[in-house]
């Protein structure tokens, strides 16, 4: 049993507006929350390096991405940019519309029920979006991320990363289900799984 899942606002709705937000979990042990850690982790050129030198093989001879180390490594640099853009706003990257938008940009994940969604940089260099940011969509403007990764594979299920980061989706969709917080209620609560 994991306890004490605690869910931290990136962004809430300055409208006041209950149903409208973005949020991300913070799991037992961490410092940070899922999103702060994806991006720490994704703007760190060793880390994403070491990444991609353990899967070379991965980058460079699997069919869909056929990319070599250096190249991997920029691409995801920049996709992290981006995603970070779009993701959390500031007073360089804000615009109307926020929580709409947003939502327009995650989708379902393949064959899971429509709350479990997954979101995908935008800008595309090799044809191919490597990184992954998971979510669970409590109503069409109010997620809550769960976790993300680097997909170098055809399926989640392929890499223990990633198959480790659905069961996380997962989890936390039976605990708020269990839990029957309204999305109005979960914030800064902290549930157990």
């Amino acid at each position: 049993m994991l306890t004490g899942i605690s869910i931290i606002p990136i962004f809430a709705e300055p409208t006041g507006q209950e149903n409208a937000g973005l949020y991300a979990c913070k799991y037992p042990g961490h410092e940070q929350d899922a999103l702060t850690e994806l991006f720490y982790e994704w703007h760190d050129e060793v880390y994403l390096n070491r990444v991609c030198s353990k899967n070379t093989n991965r980058l460079t001879l699997a069919t869909v991405f056929r990319l070599k180390i250096r190249p991997a490594v920029i691409q995801l640099l920049c996709e992290a940019k981006e995603l970070e853009s779009l993701l959390i706003p500031g007073p360089d990257n804000w615009y109307s519309g926020y929580p709409a938008e947003i939502g327009r940009r995650f989708e379902e994940l393949h064959r899971t029920p429509s709350l479990h969604r997954k979101l995908k940089s935008i800008a595309v260099r090799s044809g191919k979006n490597l990184l992954r940011i998971y979510a669970l969509s409590l109503t069409p403007e109010l997620f809550i991320i769960t976790g993300g990764g680097i997909k170098l594979t055809k399926s989640i299920q392929e890499d223990p990363a990633l198959d480790l980061e659905y069961k996380k989706i997962k989890l936390v969709d039976r605990a708020l289900r269990q839990s029957e917080i309204s999305p109005s209620g979960f914030i800064n609560q902290v549930i157990n799984i």
